[in-house]
């Protein structure tokens, strides 16, 4: 077994030297080897020298440093996958640590021959305290099992267990190569601003069609990654962000759904459906000042939702080359429209 870890990097030079040795910190057995796979999408800052600091000290059978000029998390991806060498493809976000057993607890789940996709725990390392209103936006599935999507945090508890595609999530995503070209790789994610009515549903169009070819999904507790979570990720600003570019990806979604595309089935009327359920439950155990206080955040972010997916839908009926980049059978050719 030959893996490949990918990691997309975008100005986060300060990170990168605590991931990579993490990684190669890793514990390792005889039956797989493995390389670590540096995809830089156009950063501005020291990734560049610090790659190559980092390829000096750790030698460059193990650490790969490739730049990726077209923008997007796309691209980086894909970029990855072309240049990958493993059999097992582990994508990872640059600024997470992998715990003590990530590695090896993902390649012992690949060692059964049915599991083609595989994630685990992605828990928080706070840069400070999150404020009291960010209870309303984790999803308590039960007792044991929590999730916070707008920050990629999962942790559905201790027991190895097949889950549901759609809670792999792209900052630990571990996938057969063969299975991911099968499902015809990645689509669009994780653009500037600027090009925003670009990006699509990211992984979860690959998840989908993984689930779609009947290809098993394995939650592995120990194949834990710890998410940092910086400052300004944890104001109101940035969730209505991160809520207006969901917005985004669902009307991507349901726009290649509509025209016989394989997407996630869940429409814009369901998801927003789900949080008003929800935050109708967690309000009814609030007191009337905190119940105000939640509502105005959920309202914000619900707006922004809606203002991101009415946004693209408009901008996918104006434009021919939109509607083409979306209805797109796949993305190997990467290269952005004009």
């Amino acid at each position: 077994m030959h893996v490949s870890i990918i990691i997309p990097t975008y100005n986060r030079a300060a990170y990168l030297n605590d991931l990579l040795k993490s990684l190669i910190d890793q514990e390792k057995r005889a039956f797989f080897d493995y390389e670590a796979l540096i995809v830089d999408n156009g950063s501005t800052d020291s990734t560049p020298s610090v790659c190559e600091k980092l390829i000096a000290q750790y030698g460059e059978q193990n650490v790969r440093y490739i730049n990726e000029p077209v923008p997007g998390l796309l691209a980086a991806r894909h970029r990855g996958v072309i240049e990958s060498e493993g059999d097992i493809l582990i994508f990872i976000d640059d600024d997470i640590i992998p715990g003590q057993n990530w590695l090896i607890s993902i390649a012992d789940t690949f060692l059964e021959q049915n599991v083609h996709l595989v994630g685990g725990k992605s828990l928080p390392v706070y840069e400070e305290s999150p404020p009291s209103w960010h209870q309303a936006l984790w999803t308590q599935v039960s007792e044991i099992k929590s999730s916070c999507g707008y920050l990629s945090l999962l942790d559905y508890g201790e027991t190895y267990c097949e889950i549901d595609h759609s809670f792999i999530w792209g900052l630990n995503y571990a996938v057969r190569k063969n299975s991911l070209k099968l499902a015809g790789g990645f689509h669009p994610d994780g653009l500037p601003w600027h090009l925003r009515k670009l990006r699509g549903d990211g992984e979860s169009g690959l998840s989908h069609s993984l689930k779609s070819h009947g290809l098993k999904a394995i939650y592995h507790p120990a194949a834990t990654v710890y998410h940092r979570i910086s400052k300004d990720r944890l104001s109101l600003d940035y969730i209505s962000k991160r809520s207006y570019l969901q917005g985004i990806s669902d009307s991507y979604t349901q726009i290649r759904s509509q025209n016989g595309c394989h997407a996630p089935e869940e429409s814009m009327k369901l998801r927003i459906s789900k949080r008003i359920n929800k935050l109708t439950s967690l309000l009814s155990l609030l007191k009337d000042s905190k119940k105000r206080n939640f509502f105005n955040v959920f309202s914000t972010i619900s707006q922004a939702y809606q203002e991101g997916f009415s946004y693209h839908q408009q901008e996918a009926m104006k434009s021919s080359r939109l509607m083409d980049w979306i209805l797109k059978e796949n993305y190997w050719d990467y290269r952005l429209p004009e």
